[in-house]
């Protein structure tokens, strides 16, 4: 899938983890700098090193947005939404992308959608 693949747990976890971790080592960088354990050229180029790494994520991603017609189109119109500032086309937009990819992601379709099940995993079988 467009999630999850081996390729995407050999590059996409660490880079993901990176990221997420950027403001955290941003601020050990800056305390290391501040306590003057490091000199400031190396904790600054440790930093603006460490943030450009994501841009390695672009061609990779790129190849799955074109091998996902689907997704693709769903960025493109992400796009869009957010150049037009509307926090209502935003909000529908996120929640018409999310009902997208899980449907495709978990083969949900709405055929099959037994309201009765629904009911009964909300209640626990209690009517």
């Amino acid at each position: 899938g467009e999630i999850g693949d081996t390729k995407q747990r050999v590059w996409g976890w660490p880079l993901f983890l990176l990221n997420t971790g950027t403001c955290s080592i941003a601020v050990f960088l800056h305390t290391l700098r501040f306590k003057k354990i490091v000199h400031p050229n190396i904790s600054f180029g440790i930093y603006v090193t460490m943030a450009y790494m994501s841009f390695l994520a672009v061609p990779p991603l790129l190849m799955n947005l074109l091998a996902s017609p689907h997704v693709l189109v769903i960025v493109a119109i992400g796009i869009r939404v957010n150049m037009m500032r509307s926090k209502m086309l935003m909000n529908a937009h996120w929640v018409l992308a999310a009902a997208a990819i899980c449907s495709s992601r978990f083969d949900v379709a709405v055929d099959n959608v037994s309201w009765e099940r629904i009911k009964q995993n909300f209640t626990g079988g209690i009517n």
